[in-house]
């Protein structure tokens, strides 16, 4: 019963997980070298795509704003 119950959260979250992943990408695929030059330039690499990522993913959750914000939070912040 126990399984079962931790296999059905653990699946709930991978489910959540590959949203979240899918909206981001859905977002950064938006991104463009004249609006977002800064993530636009990293995006073209795996590991900049991954960078930025994880970046959108910790500002989702310590932050509580939305993709686009955190994108443009990211642009800002980035040198």
């Amino acid at each position: 019963m126990f399984y079962e119950k931790s296999n059905k959260a653990m699946e709930e979250k991978k489910e959540v997980e590959q949203s979240v992943r899918a909206e981001i990408r859905k977002h950064l695929s938006q991104c463009t070298e004249g609006g977002t030059p800064k993530v636009f330039a990293l995006l073209q690499t795996p590991e900049g795509y991954r960078k930025i990522e994880s970046m959108i993913i910790f500002i989702l959750i310590y932050d509580q704003i939305t993709i686009g914000a955190a994108i443009s939070n990211i642009e800002a912040e980035l040198i």
